[in-house]
């Protein structure tokens, strides 16, 4: 008989071979497309789901690929909750193992799910498998539901991606969705959409939230919740399935900070906020002779004072839950005051120098030349706005020199302070469609509360827009609640152009008589604590979110009138 013979570093790198195989990591292929596709369920090889008569066994999950555990703590939810924590381990990469506590004991004739939430993730994109494990140790599972959606409080779209929780009505708590489990989940679909499966019968506490941390708990106050005020009775419904209204995500109100404060000159003091300070509607100053006004601006609060030394301040903020005293050092009065002039807020128009005209004198020289001004569009019927740097205090209507097609104008506008914003003026008049107005404001026309005044001349010029160039929109509103207070506002993308809040009315008309051609939308808030504001929810005060309805008329063309009737619901 023949024998083959191996030699000795032939059976030594065979077994390197075996060995390096045997220890060979798992690593992510690489090229070709994106792998999207979650892991999937081997059901003919795992233990098997839906069972009745569920005895205490290990529950072996086998996955077509690799997979891996992700926080397993908290996004394994398991309802109704166990006394023991299980636990929850991979085995040979594609296999999950979910052992019992030996001391835990499973409650008879009762139906368990166990949620996986976004624990079970593969091992080369994390694609998370969407997995529930439900089974009963009794002779039936629970089969009722609740469906619903989860909308936007202020767009009302549908809004994808939240949690939908359902809590033991009993013994409940407010604080129970910052700390606890929920015993049933579901997340919503892209159009909000959500179905709460398994349910026993009994009722429920409703809680969505926009989970950041993806703890399923609500304690991060940034995140977005809804709430609902009333309890979910699982199996009133003859087809076992309760239709529940719509949940509105909103963000809680956070309480008003006082941020930081500036003091950008003598005579202004910048309050600056976390949010818009709307609920400030008091602001005082000891002694109160320094007051002279104030103005909101996003996120800060402009106040403006004046006294006639430099003794220290105390500024008094108060309203809605917040209050606050600042104490004030005016500093650097003498400098402010001995150079202050006005000036302009608005960018002025730009000025060119026009060639000068006309016959030479006997010296050769011409006429001086009229500057240039760039003209401006201005809506008929609407006031003109001068936007000045400081409070104005008076003005000299005799030092606004006004032309109309280059002849002075017969009679004067009507000028007056803006009680909105102090440092502006409102300039109102008949304007004439398509003609030229032109001002010169001659130094000294303007005066500040600080005794600044404007030193050069300044020259304005405004061409009045034709009517037939414009549009109109005309609004009939017909509200639910005639005792209810509304705010309206008309919108022109992000722009809010105006706004108004009417009350004791059940129906409501108005026309804008002038607006530029393009796309708008009026927005109806139901302002029901009447501050003339949207008020977002506040889950600790058992507060909904303020409820709004929006409508978008046709498109506004030139020399045409869009007519609106509506009926508000929300």
């Amino acid at each position: 008989m023949n024998q083959k013979h191996f030699p000795i570093a032939a059976l030594f790198a065979l077994a390197l071979l075996v060995l390096l195989a045997g220890c060979a990591q798992v690593v992510a292929p690489s090229g070709g497309a994106r792998d999207e596709q979650p892991p999937r369920l081997d059901s003919l090889h795992s233990t098997a789901n839906y069972q009745t008569h569920f005895e205490k066994q290990d529950i072996l999950l086998i996955f077509d690929e690799f997979i891996q555990l992700h926080d397993p703590y908290n996004q394994i939810v398991i309802s109704p909750p166990l006394s023991k924590r299980p636990e929850v381990k991979v085995e040979k990469y594609r296999r999950i193992r979910l052992r019992f506590d030996d001391e835990e004991e499973l409650h008879p004739n009762t139906t368990y799910t166990i949620y996986f939430g976004e624990a079970i993730k593969d091992f080369t994109e994390g694609n998370a498998a969407d997995l529930r494990f439900v089974f009963s140790t009794g002779d039936h599972i629970d089969s009722l539901a609740a469906e619903g959606r989860v909308v936007d409080a202020v767009t009302g779209q549908g809004v994808p991606d939240v949690l939908v929780m359902l809590y033991e009505a009993a013994g409940w708590e407010d604080s129970i969705p910052s700390r606890d489990l929920p015993l049933y989940f579901a997340r919503t679909d892209a159009q909000g959409a959500y179905r709460l499966e398994n349910l026993r019968r009994d009722s429920f506490r409703l809680f969505a939230l926009k989970d950041a941390n993806g703890n399923y708990r609500f304690d991060q106050s940034a995140e977005l919740i809804a709430f609902s005020d009333s309890l979910v009775v699982s199996g009133r419904d003859s087809t076992g399935v309760e239709s529940l209204p719509p949940l509105r995500l909103f963000a809680q109100e956070q309480p008003l900070l006082l941020l930081d404060r500036i003091q950008p000159r003598y005579g202004l003091l910048k309050l600056l906020f976390n949010r818009p300070p709307y609920e400030l509607s008091e602001s005082s100053f000891e002694p109160a002779s320094a007051f002279i006004c104030r103005k909101a601006e996003q996120d800060s609060l402009l106040l403006w004072y004046h006294s006639s030394d430099t003794a220290a301040l105390q500024v008094i903020l108060s309203g809605g839950d917040f209050s606050d005293t600042v104490s004030l050092q005016p500093k650097g009065r003498a400098e402010f005051l001995s150079d202050h002039s006005l000036g302009f807020r608005q960018t002025l128009p730009a000025v060119q120098e026009a060639p000068a005209r006309g016959k030479t004198d006997a010296q050769g020289s011409r006429p001086a030349a009229v500057p240039l001004v760039q003209v401006q569009k201005q809506l008929p019927e609407t006031p003109i706005v001068l936007e000045f740097d400081t409070p104005l205090k008076s003005f000299r209507d005799g030092l606004f020199l006004w032309e109309r097609d280059s002849l002075p104008l017969a009679s004067s506008p009507l000028i007056s302070i803006d009680s909105a914003d102090c440092r502006n003026l409102h300039i109102e008049h008949p304007w004439q469609e398509g003609s030229v107005y032109r001002l010169q404001l001659l130094p000294g026309a303007v005066e500040d509360v600080y005794g600044g005044r404007l030193q050069d001349t300044t020259r304005f010029a405004w061409r009045i827009e034709k009517r037939e160039n414009l549009s109109s929109l005309h609004l009939k509103l017909s509200f639910p609640d005639a005792a209810q207070t509304y705010v309206l506002q008309l919108k022109q993308g992000g722009e809010l152009l105006w706004e108004q809040s009417v009350s004791g009315v059940e129906e409501w008309e108005h026309r804008f008589a002038v607006l530029e051609p393009g796309k708008y939308k009026v927005v109806v808030i139901e302002d029901r604590n009447g501050n003339d504001c949207y008020d977002t929810g506040d889950y600790w005060k058992h507060r909904q979110p303020e409820r709004l309805a929006e409508k978008v008329p046709e498109e506004l063309r030139p020399n045409w009138e869009v007519e609106v009737v509506w009926k508000v619901e929300f």
